[in-house]
């Protein structure tokens, strides 16, 4: 398999999902919008993971590129890819399937469970109905239209979402590593000091870094129901 990876950021990358690609032994492939890197041809891959970022889908007047991803997305759906979007993705994805993407009431940042809905869907096999997940968003979305519900938090109503198993939305991050969870964190005074009762500090969060690799191992199972069905 041919994975192709849309990258927004420098300290948001894809994490634990590289790994879990070279495992399987599939093909890596980027596009780093921060680095004005190009979008390949549809053919050129076979899933497409969209990573996540500080800016809003609504930023286009500041990142030029944003609205050319937008189509590239729409196109990729309209190709039949598998998809998978991680925060700022899941919500690219919610807007171009026609939801609207909105401030969520709280930023949530840090280590929160989340609890799965009564759905009973492929993707969920083997996963656990409430885990610890890692966080780090302040936007939210309506559940795209046909979309089914995963997961939800205490925070945030909208976690995780399908969409005729092609198309994959998370808002949490559980690509996060040891390593990556420094550089989140790196990135991040400013935004902690923000008044959330969703809002760890970063010694809170860092002494829950050794639940990571439990976390990725969620991600893996979770993919590898993605694409095996």
């Amino acid at each position: 398999m041919r994975i192709h990876i849309l990258q927004h950021e420098l300290f948001e990358e894809p994490g634990y999902i590289l790994q879990w690609a070279q495992e399987r032994h599939f093909e890596v492939s980027f596009t780093r919008f921060h680095m004005l890197e190009s979008l390949p041809d549809h053919s050129a891959y076979d899933m497409l993971v969209i990573m996540g970022g500080p800016m809003s889908v609504h930023d286009e007047d500041k990142y030029l590129w944003l609205s050319g991803e937008k189509e590239f997305i729409r196109q990729a759906i309209a190709a039949n890819k598998k998809i998978v979007g991680v925060c700022l993705g899941s919500q690219l994805l919610a807007q171009v399937m026609g939801s609207r993407v909105y401030r969520n009431r709280w930023k949530e940042i840090g280590f929160y469970d989340v609890f799965r809905t009564d759905t009973v869907h492929p993707v969920l096999e083997g996963l656990p109905s409430q885990f610890t997940a890692f966080h780090w968003h302040g936007d939210t979305y309506d559940l795209p239209p046909g979309c089914v519900l995963l997961y939800r938090s205490e925070a945030c109503e909208n976690q995780a979402y399908i969409w005729q198993n092609r198309v994959l939305g998370l808002q949490f991050h559980l690509e996060v590593t040891p390593e990556l969870l420094h550089l989140f964190l790196d990135s991040a005074d400013e935004e902690l000091q923000e008044n959330s009762p969703f809002i760890q500090s970063a010694a809170e969060m860092l002494k829950k870094k050794h639940i990571l690799p439990e976390i990725n191992g969620i991600l893996g199972r979770m993919i590898d129901n993605f694409i095996r069905n």
